[in-house]
């Protein structure tokens, strides 16, 4: 039971931000492939958490690049030598990918930019964002890459 008398002030977001600033044209943006993501695997700035009216919730952020590991998606590594070093695309849903819980065994679909043109500059994981301005990377994707 709520005591009238407690003025606790609770804040939550009741929408999730639109982050699409790494896209920098509707070029392809239609025409994403559905994929599954290994949702256990995206961690750090890949991630954002809030807390929402029915709870806490992770997401993964638009515009992370990703690679194919097996059936499923996960972080683009571009120094790794296990697969994920080829890029196959960027995350193109604009609110992200919302995950409930841990996101142990989570497998959401989300939509796979192959096709477009990105800036670099704003994709949101740093590692990924300066391994795509060095252009020295293998991709199964069509992108263009530009700065700014």
């Amino acid at each position: 039971m709520t005591d009238i008398n407690d003025f606790t002030t609770r804040t939550f977001v009741t929408e999730l931000p639109v982050s699409t600033a790494w896209r920098t044209s509707k070029h392809g943006q239609d025409t994403g492939r559905p994929m599954q993501l290994d949702a256990a695997a995206f961690t750090g700035d890949a991630i954002a958490k809030y807390d929402m009216e029915n709870g806490p919730v992770t997401v993964i952020k638009s515009g992370v690049a990703v690679a194919e590991k097996g059936d499923l998606y996960v972080p683009w590594a571009p120094e790794a030598t296990d697969g994920t070093e080829v890029l196959a695309g960027f995350i193109n849903n604009n609110q992200g990918v919302i995950v409930r819980g841990d996101g142990a065994g989570a497998k959401p679909t989300a939509s796979l930019l192959i096709h477009g043109i990105v800036d670099a500059t704003r994709v949101p994981v740093p590692a990924q964002r300066d391994a795509l301005l060095a252009r020295d990377f293998k991709t199964t994707a069509s992108i263009t890459i530009v700065e700014g």
